[in-house]
């Protein structure tokens, strides 16, 4: 994972921070994380891999306690702007 990468996801942490949820209760925190990674087996069984900010950016919205039912839109947000920011740092 690059600087540029850990940038995102700090930016993501901050956004995440302004939103208005209700927090995952901490009992379902475990299970969140037990769902990522059974998720991340299942890709690989596929032949698909989990890249390093991927898992960081899961263990970012876990940490927060967003709620499972945010992450789809939250996750295809980040896909669309590291996209940008590769984008942008093969241009340059």
């Amino acid at each position: 994972m690059d600087e540029a990468e850990r940038h995102l996801i700090d930016d993501f942490r901050d956004r995440v921070r302004k939103l208005a949820f209700t927090p995952m209760p901490t009992g379902r925190v475990a299970e969140a994380r037990s769902g990522f990674e059974a998720g991340v087996e299942n890709n690989r069984l596929e032949g698909l891999h989990a890249s390093e900010g991927d898992r960081t950016f899961a263990a970012m919205l876990i940490e927060e306690r967003v709620p499972v039912e945010l992450w789809t839109r939250l996750g295809a947000d980040y896909a669309r702007a590291l996209i940008a920011a590769r984008d942008a740092q093969a241009a340059a």
